[in-house]
């Protein structure tokens, strides 16, 4: 079938959303060819948590608007919090959890958001792979051809997928991996060295037999040569099955053992946790109890490292296998943490009863379809720790778990520059994430230290920590619990007698630590 527009958008990204509305409100008839079953992107595939607002330093919820904020304003509608978006949005409040969301609404939203337009006409088939997808005269597309056998003419062609088949299909010149720092003159480029910035930190053996190079690699890791500081590769940023979770009882299901499932694919995670590495932990909620999985967040997470590498150049058949083989070391490691005697934090009445919601009630033709990697993750990881309850339990003002060894480089950071007199405000360094935290702002707004010392920079450290909505040490690793114990015995004490203003902060958190069976210590201090 042979088809006429005014513009032809191919992608399944909220960009190719974005541009199909735009040009129907401009009264133009518009086909979106969209490659995968459901559209939208990876905002409809389990990135709700968005990076509006979330930095501590700055706030960049000014700059979202348009289609953006209408998309917002929509989703803020089915949640019933309009007026709160538009206050945000008016006063320029810093708030990032208003701009978080769950995938379903977003693809409900974005979905009848479409069908608005009678002039937008949705194609859900990929490009043919056949030599004569796209049909140009001279350097104009004048048609594409799809796998369905549609033939798609157009005025104006869009290309607005991830991987940009219509523009490698159209003849046009295209690079992949990342480019030598030489190329653009870039610093930062290519190959870095000095970073240890999401980097396994601990010693890990490499070999199948520990010490003996002849066994072979464990599985996940590569023996090609690093690379010299600034030289460019052909590798990507790790792409991963971006994944809601929950832990309301009403609305999970347990973790399984998935088909071919390798224990000895995760012998470097096994090693890791025996070096004392820590494992990732979700760390935003989004609405309906629910956070997600996200692949740049730990040393080891749901990212298979290399995997998506060739993804670009690889046809539709590599794809899928790419898909399936991702999918199945996902599915195997978080089998992998909930039953393996290795991991060292585990609450297995929790994880088995974890529910995927990304893989259950919101999609329902996965199978015919597949999901949508995340194509914006990141393989340059961190260090953090994963608690299976999926609980909130924080050590820094940063909304980030810290080892004992981090702490210990915090504080010596914080002693270095504190050699001059400085006027330290709590309330600038503890992010307010919701509104039952407004109180606390007020309060910690009233003290300042003139030179805060090390006890100063962990009683930070411990607010922070208490002040979090899902406090639960029964989550943390006996290495953790003792020093929240060391720091909440001594700290907690000297707050309350010498800074009365923190009393109303403190006492709520610590009366629900004390119900708590591994917090007897804190019963001293009643």
């Amino acid at each position: 079938m042979s088809q006429q527009f005014d513009l032809v958008v191919y992608g399944s990204t909220s960009g190719a959303v974005a541009t199909a509305i735009q040009a129907a409100r401009l009264n133009r008839s518009v086909a979106l060819i969209s490659p995968q079953e459901h559209i939208g992107g990876i905002q409809i595939n389990g990135l709700g948590a968005t990076d509006i607002d979330n930095q501590v330093e700055f706030q960049n919820s000014t700059t979202v608007g348009g289609l953006s904020l209408e998309f917002h304003q929509r989703v803020s509608k089915v949640y019933n919090r309009t007026e709160s978006l538009n206050e945000i949005v008016s006063k320029r409040i810093k708030d990032p959890e208003i701009w978080r969301f769950e995938s379903r609404i977003a693809e409900n939203v974005i979905s009848d958001w479409l069908t608005e337009y009678p002039s937008i006409n949705i194609i859900k088939s990929p490009l043919a792979e056949s030599g004569d997808a796209v049909q140009r005269s001279g350097s104009q597309i004048q048609a594409v051809r799809l796998e369905n056998g549609d033939l798609v003419s157009g005025k104006i062609f869009v290309e607005a997928s991830y991987e940009g088949d219509l523009l490698a299909s159209a003849g046009i010149t295209w690079t992949r991996g990342r480019e030598a720092s030489s190329v653009y003159n870039e610093s930062l480029a290519g190959v870095r060295h000095e970073t240890l910035y999401r980097q396994i930190d601990v010693q890990v053996d490499p070999y199948n037999k520990p010490g003996n190079p002849s066994s072979g690699l464990l599985y996940g890791i590569s023996d090609e040569p690093f690379g010299k500081p600034g030289d460019g590769d052909l590798h990507l940023q790790s792409y991963s099955y971006r994944l809601p979770v929950t832990d309301d009882p009403d609305n999970r299901v347990p973790f399984t053992k998935p088909d071919g499932y390798d224990p000895s694919h995760y012998e470097l995670h096994r090693r890791y946790f025996a070096a004392g590495g820590e494992f990732y932990m979700p760390r935003k909620r989004l609405p309906g109890e629910k956070t997600d999985l996200i692949g740049s967040e730990g040393a080891l997470s749901t990212d298979l490292l290399g995997m998506n590498d060739e993804w670009p150049v690889a046809s539709r058949k590599r794809r899928k296998e790419i898909l399936n083989e991702t999918a199945r070391f996902t599915k195997g490691l978080l089998w992998f943490i909930s039953t393996d005697p290795a991991v060292p934090v585990r609450n297995p009445t929790n994880l088995d009863a974890t529910r995927i919601s990304i893989n259950s009630t919101q999609r329902k033709n996965t199978a015919k379809s597949g999901l949508a990697l995340g194509t914006v993750e990141t393989s340059f990881l961190t260090t953090a720790t994963f608690h299976t309850s999926f609980t909130f339990v924080m050590l820094d003002a940063w909304s980030q778990t810290i080892s004992s060894q981090k702490l210990l480089h915090l504080v010596m950071a914080a002693q270095s520059l504190l050699k001059t007199p400085l006027l330290w405000h709590i309330g600038q360094l503890i992010p307010i994430a919701s509104a039952e935290s407004c109180e606390m702002e007020r309060c910690t707004m009233k003290a300042s230290f003139s030179r805060m010392d090390t006890n100063g920079v962990l009683l930070v450290l411990l607010i922070a920590h208490l002040c979090q909505r899902e406090t639960r040490l029964s989550t943390l690793s006996r290495s953790h619990v003792l020093v929240h114990r060391m720091l909440a015995t001594v700290l907690f004490a000297w707050s309350i007698n010498s800074m009365p203003w923190a009393r109303p902060v403190l006492t709520r958190p610590m009366l629900q630590l004390h119900r708590d069976s591994h917090c007897k210590m804190f019963h001293t201090m009643s």
